[in-house]
């Protein structure tokens, strides 16, 4: 089978939704399907690579391009990886429902929502509702040009998408990270001392240590979670450090902030932007993860289905997002997942890690299977 990914940015370690189309098409082609990988808004497009575009909806020589690669391929399937912002400053990509019907061929399609419509949140502000309005009217209207296979990660976004009458299937997010194998205990000692914690063999027990990887959130509260945790480090006699790795974004300030009130018993610290392997190497020496996203959407955190792959509990202390008729307590079936409302786990300390998984065999053959291959 030939599948053709196209989705707004390719380049590497840059967008997470590029990130997932490359691994995913590697995938696709290691169980022997053939594919290729266009973007259609991609900042660091340059004039040599000819399946980056930066702005496909806007530029017509851009699409007749684009176009015409699509037939010299001829796939079986097309299948859009979706953000509306990506495609759209303002997340209003009104040109999409005529691109994709100048896209049309022999092909079928499949698009995947890693974001659907602002706004449809409870007690969302009337801006966003209104956006949020003119997105679903867009997204209707592109879908009904392509009667395409749906899919999205989270089970709100499934049920939302569903009323829309698009028949949303549940495809899981994977670990886009190739995963290190564990280093071992001294390289791990070690490679702690390298983030700033200062580990040995004798210290270990001393210390418990906990990553938060990725785009912090400026909604996230950091209270009462830290509070609780320097109050619980302060009863055991440990020492509690939480490294934030990985493209901070909005929340950088934030956390700045929060750092400035380390002491002996809660220390934070910040790693930054690491390479793959490293990153890798980091969350296996975890004893636990954070995560800045809600629970009803931690589904569709790449950052925390990244820690989640690595074995390790990650603690969410965000449950303020819901959505009309969608029920609350959502059917998540990973215990590694621990909610916090105002207490930790009374074995927060033992905490168990689980076996390290990639989900990534299961999820792309539930793709390939889901278009018929």
């Amino acid at each position: 089978m030939k599948i053709a990914f196209l989705c707004n940015c390719l380049e590497p370690g840059r967008d997470g939704v590029g990130d997932y189309t490359r691994t995913l098409a590697g995938a696709c082609e290691a169980e022997g399907h053939t594919t290729q990988t266009f973007a259609l808004c991609d900042p660091h497009a340059t004039e040599g690579d000819n399946r980056r575009f930066s702005n496909v909806l806007e530029s017509l020589d851009q699409q007749q391009s684009l176009i015409e690669q699509l037939h010299a391929f001829s796939p079986d399937w097309v299948s859009l990886q979706f953000v509306p912002y990506g495609l759209h400053p303002k997340g209003l990509p009104t040109r999409l429902p005529a691109f994709l019907r100048a896209c049309s061929g022999p092909w079928r399609w499949q698009v995947m929502f890693h974001e659907i419509w602002i706004g449809c949140s409870i007690g969302a502000p009337l801006k966003e509702r209104l956006v949020g309005m003119l997105q679903r009217q867009l997204i209707a209207r592109s879908m009904r040009v392509i009667h395409p296979v749906v899919h999205t990660h989270a089970e709100p976004y499934k049920e939302l998408l569903n009323r829309l009458g698009l028949r949303a299937r549940t495809l899981p997010l994977f670990c886009n990270l190739p995963m290190e194998p564990d280093p071992g205990r001294d390289n791990m000692y070690s490679f702690m001392n390298t983030c700033g914690v200062p580990i040995s063999e004798e210290s270990r027990k001393e210390f418990f240590v906990g990553g938060l990887f990725g785009t912090l959130h400026p909604e996230w509260p950091p209270q009462p979670l830290l509070n609780t945790l320097r109050e619980t480090a302060l009863r055991e006699g440990r020492k509690i450090v939480i490294i934030h790795f990985g493209g901070i974004g909005p929340g950088k300030a934030l956390w700045e902030a929060l750092m400035h009130r380390n002491d002996e018993h809660l220390t934070l610290l910040e790693r930054g932007r690491m390479e793959a392997a490293e990153a890798s190497r980091l969350m296996n020496a975890l004893d636990f993860g954070l995560t800045s996203s809600p629970l009803s959407l931690i589904q569709k955190s790449s950052s925390a289905v990244t820690l989640l792959a690595h074995g390790l509990p990650v603690i969410v202390n965000r449950d303020e997002v819901h959505y009309p008729r969608v029920p609350r307590e959502l059917p998540l079936n990973d215990p590694q997942i621990i909610p916090f409302r105002g207490k930790l786990p009374i074995n927060f300390f033992t905490l168990p890690k689980a076996t390290p998984h990639t989900r990534l065999g299961p999820v792309t053959r539930t793709f390939l299977n889901d278009l018929g291959a």
